[in-house]
């Protein structure tokens, strides 16, 4: 009789870059700002996803990394907001330089 298994849970992209750095998008979108944010991640050889969402305190893009180093070094270059997830609640690192970009300490959306 054949055993029954079950499936392996799906793995999340939060599982491989746990560090992400939130960023508000100006009215009017990024325009080139994006690709520098890009070739920044990609010149420093950083492992990294992206998306884009809207939320109710405006449009934003967040980037995720895998090592917290390339979280902290691209939030600081790009007045970021980093939050890092874990198994229990989410440690939440504000831009002190630029307080203005600083986002809503609500919790990202799972889905």
């Amino acid at each position: 009789m054949a055993s029954h298994q079950e499936p392996a849970p799906k793995k999340s992209p939060h599982d491989k870059y746990p560090h992400q750095v939130t960023v508000r998008i100006a009215r009017g979108g990024f325009g080139i700002k994006l690709m520098e944010m890009h070739i920044f991640c990609t010149q420093r050889a950083m492992r990294y996803h992206t998306h884009a969402e809207r939320r109710d305190i405006g449009d934003i893009v967040r980037f995720t990394f895998a090592e917290p180093a390339h979280a902290k070094t691209f939030a600081s270059a790009f007045a970021g907001e980093r939050m890092t997830l874990a198994e229990s609640e989410p440690e939440i690192e504000s831009n002190t330089q630029n307080p203005a970009s600083n986002l809503s300490r609500a919790a990202p959306r799972r889905g």
